[in-house]
């Protein structure tokens, strides 16, 4: 990725990290875990929504 910006988001205490990928989009992961982009869209907004959405599917799994 590259254009890489850091969100902060004080009530989960988290950090999130978007940049561009490879294939155009914009890609979204949680800077605590091994950078593996888990959301994607076509803005950063967009690529952090869907990263949320699949945070709350693997939440559902292991609960």
């Amino acid at each position: 990725m590259i254009n890489h910006q850091t969100f902060y988001f004080p009530a989960q205490d988290e950090r999130v990290v978007t940049g561009l990928c490879p294939n155009g989009q914009y890609g979204a992961y949680l800077e605590r875990e091994d950078g593996r982009v888990r959301g994607y869209g076509h803005s950063r907004l967009a690529a952090i929504a869907d990263l949320v959405e699949q945070l709350g599917h693997v939440e559902e799994v292991f609960s």
